[in-house]
């Protein structure tokens, strides 16, 4: 029974890791039939389904949309802050004094939405895991009453200290801490651990020591907040108390946890841990365990950082326990309005970081396992370092192994910038540069992402007109990495070898947006036409000069503005999907309706950066797909 249970919460753990609903159904099926066969017990079949369809319920409730009243603040971070009304949560903009539990009145409220990009930070998503799907802003008026409790006066005292009070004891982040200093996750916890090992050496009755760890967490939740690490720190020790068996511990704590936070059972602060507690009571010796945590420790970390600091993983355990030391002493020296974080912080800062990016996908995914599982069953040390060699090389190598054609529209909001890249790094094209007068698109999404693939030049970039939501982030880019040509007139060769071209360089034009390159490529059989900001003018112009012109994928002009897209243009050269990059909810109305009825009339898909994030299309040999930001996968038909 207790083998037949644990089953059931790995199974339960793995269906919390994905969204979609079908395959959510069918691995029940799945792996209920696996635990029949297994058990013989057709009941078993029946709690495992009862359960999953339980959690995926508690997971899967999306609150319905908050109405005007008054709503109680439950967690403050740095700029924004959490407030429930008991039905629905709600982040809340504007408050500069916000205070734990106080009552606030909200009137009007909008859906959360932001920018998608693939392998790059979403607030969206993140917000998600903290099931909440609306937004509202406030200011002083809108405070109905100061809630006078002891976590309120506690957050004031520490509100008005070092900015690393508030890290630690609440989870704030400040950009002026060290990196470093996030990283070594909540002292709390390794205090937690300490405490635990010198009670051991005074007390030989594990329930009690246990008891006051498990108290202690929970002290510190109520005092200040329960983050995931506490909480299912906190599980897993009531779970020590009721139980001496360790697949017993971990069944209960994580069905514990499930309940309580069943949107954080893909957190990195839950699986992490849980991963770790399993290798150390499943590897068969010490050696195979060390290999083992080292080699998931990095996994992980690329896999939700897409980063890996050597440093850190090489000192992590030294500079946890020398965190949890400072933060016991700082705590002694609070008393006498003495801060040793002026020592702390130079020290962090002074060690060097040593790390590799890499966008783990589900390719590394599949050959980490196996290669996990090689390291598990081998039965030679030599064997075992070989294979925790070749699983460590894998980030190295991968991201220069990319077999793929890849055409990417990043979401940018209104704006318009694309990359294009050949197989194994042979070329880094990009078409426009589009920036935003509230943030550095360039600094804060382009980079960034090339940076996750490598990609430390542009063979060129092309800047299709001068309009600033096309070309405004050249400077930014220049800084920041090497741009070999930058093409900004039609009858500039792009440095390519396969075709690509700059279309009716020779054209009559009544403004800078019909002055715009159009950049027609082919690439795998599939063919793909960029149109900038070209008018309904220039496009018959097109039709005229290039009698002939097809193209399986077009960026349709100015963001899908009723100037561009006209009827007989898109009759005539065919596409299979039309690509629209635009900002949501913009000022502009685009893309205009008339445009994607006519591209409804004529059997053409599109796809809106607005609604489905980024937009990247991969091609292999003929097969043509595409992906998006929030998700969505499709074949491209040629």
């Amino acid at each position: 029974m207790k083998k037949i249970c644990f089953l059931i919460v790995l199974g339960c753990w793995f269906s919390l890791l994905v969204d979609d609903l079908i395959f959510v159904m069918g691995w029940i099926f799945l792996y209920g039939t696996v635990l029949y066969r297994y058990s013989k017990k057709f009941v078993w079949f029946l709690i495992w389904a009862g359960i999953c369809l339980f959690l995926a319920v508690l997971d899967g409730q999306t609150p319905s949309p908050p109405k005007e009243g008054d709503y109680t603040i439950y967690q403050i971070k740095e700029n924004y802050v959490f407030a429930h009304d008991r039905s629905v949560k709600v982040v809340v903009y504007g408050l500069s004094d916000a205070q734990f539990y106080d009552i606030i009145h909200l009137s009007e409220f909008e859906k959360v939405h932001s920018l998608q990009n693939i392998s790059l930070f979403s607030f969206e998503d993140y917000l998600k895991e903290e099931n909440i799907y609306y937004q509202a802003n406030a200011d002083a008026t809108s405070l109905v009453q100061r809630q006078s409790t002891w976590k309120g006066t506690i957050y004031h005292y520490f509100s008005t200290k070092d900015p690393y009070w508030k890290m630690v004891l609440y989870g704030i982040y400040n950009d002026s801490l060290p990196e470093l200093m996030s990283r070594l996750s909540l002292p709390i916890l390794g205090l937690v651990m300490i405490l635990e090992k010198r009670l051991r050496r005074w007390l030989h009755h594990r329930h009690l020591i246990y008891g006051i760890s498990f108290l202690l967490l929970i002290v510190w939740g109520t005092l200040f907040v329960f983050t995931t690490s506490i909480l299912r720190m906190a599980c897993h020790r009531f779970s020590k108390i009721l139980f001496t068996d360790w697949q017993a511990q971990f069944i209960f704590s994580c069905f514990i946890f499930f309940i309580l936070m069943p949107e954080k059972a893909t957190s990195f602060a839950f699986v992490l841990p849980n991963l770790m507690n399993l290798i150390y009571h499943l590897c068969p010796d010490s050696y195979c365990r060390f290999l083992m945590e080292k080699s998931v420790l990095c996994g992980l970390q690329y896999l939700y950082f897409q980063e890996v600091d050597f440093m850190i993983l090489i000192l992590f355990g030294v500079l946890r326990k020398g965190a949890g030391m400072f933060f016991l002493i700082s705590w002694i020296l609070l008393c006498f309005d003495l801060d040793l974080f002026a020592i702390w912080e130079p020290f962090l800062a002074s060690i060097p970081k040593l790390s590799w990016t890499y966008d783990a996908g589900l390719l590394y995914i599949l050959i980490s396992i196996f290669i996990l599982v090689a390291i598990y069953r081998s039965k030679k040390p030599l064997k075992k370092i070989l294979y925790s060699f070749l699983l460590a090389g894998i980030p190295f190598a991968l991201p220069y192994s990319d077999l793929c054609f890849r055409v990417t529209v990043f979401d940018i909001g209104q704006g318009d910038c694309t990359l294009i890249t050949e197989p194994f790094h042979q070329s880094a094209v990009m078409i426009d540069c589009g920036q935003n007068l509230y943030r550095d698109n360039m600094e804060d999404i382009v980079l960034p992402y090339l940076r996750l693939k490598h990609i430390d030049h542009l063979d060129c970039l092309i800047i299709t007109h001068e309009d600033f939501d096309h070309s405004g982030g050249l400077e930014s880019l220049e800084k920041n990495i090497q741009i070999d040509k930058v093409i900004r007139l039609n009858e500039e060769k792009i440095p390519v070898e396969y075709p690509f071209y700059s279309l009716l360089a020779d054209r009559k034009a009544k403004d800078e947006n019909d002055q715009s390159i159009i950049n027609y490529f082919s690439y795998d059989g599939v063919d793909y036409l960029w149109m900038g900001d070209a008018s309904a003018d220039v496009e018959e112009q097109l039709i005229q000069s290039y009698p002939n012109l097809k193209c399986t994928i077009l960026k349709a002009g100015h963001h899908g503005s009723r100037t561009s897209s006209s009827f007989s243009f898109l009759d005539h050269i065919e596409p299979k999907i039309a690509l629209i990059s635009v900002g949501f909810e913009n000022r502009y109305g685009h893309p205009d309706i008339e445009v994607l009825e006519t591209m409804k009339i004529l059997g053409i898909s599109n796809l809106k950066t607005s609604e489905v994030g980024m937009i990247q299309i991969q091609s292999f040999h003929g097969l043509c797909i595409f992906q998006t930001g929030r998700n969505i996968f499709g074949i491209i038909q040629k």
